[in-house]
């Protein structure tokens, strides 16, 4: 099973019969400066759309990945997060945006070594469901720079497939674009 097999089966059936899933690997398809959209069947023959965004860092991959890989990291990096508590062992995370809207995700896969963590929205205020994503860190230039991706499928609910897309496109350059920003920083006072 494929990566967006799984994805597609959860959100379609939940994960009340699945013990485990692991994603490895996740590969987003390459960023053309405009949302990728991409449509994928389920079993009940609605569709899942997609976006993804990735950025270049001049930063080692171990030091990016020190700063996003946590679960519990986003406030450390991305505006438009303020907080975040764990719960569940680490594995559920409950975040809150500028505006107080609630965001429950749920850590689904971690590898440390792949630099890689894929996650589910299980609940917030977006018009989507079945949302699954993942966050990794590449090294690049033999390991002196990383490449982060960012990336998401999902099912519309009460948009478009472009609607949806952008929404989170627009949340994941503009969450990258601050990541760099901050290295970039980081880097000038040194």
């Amino acid at each position: 099973m494929d990566t967006g097999e799984i994805t597609r089966y959860i959100g379609n059936y939940g994960t009340n019969r699945i013990r485990k899933a692991v994603l490895i690997g996740t590969i987003g398809p390459i960023w053309s400066g405009r949302p990728i959209i991409r449509k994928a069947s389920t079993a009940k023959g609605s569709t899942m759309a997609q976006a993804y965004a990735s950025i270049d860092i001049p930063a080692p991959p171990d030091q990016v990945w020190q700063l996003i890989g946590g679960f519990n990291s986003l406030p450390d990096w991305l505006p438009y997060i303020s907080k975040s508590e764990l719960s569940e062992g680490g594995r559920v995370r409950h975040l809150a945006n500028p505006d107080g809207d609630t965001i429950v995700e749920r850590l689904e896969a971690f590898d440390d070594a792949a630099r890689s963590y894929s996650y589910s929205i299980l609940h917030a205020p977006f018009p989507v469901a079945g949302y699954q994503s993942t966050l990794c860190v590449q090294a690049t230039e033999g390991g002196k720079s990383s490449r982060v991706k960012w990336s998401g499928q999902f099912m519309p609910k009460g948009v478009s497939d472009q609607q949806a897309s952008r929404l989170f496109q627009g949340i994941y350059e503009n969450g990258l674009k601050a990541l760099a920003a901050g290295f970039a920083s980081k880097k000038k006072t040194k």
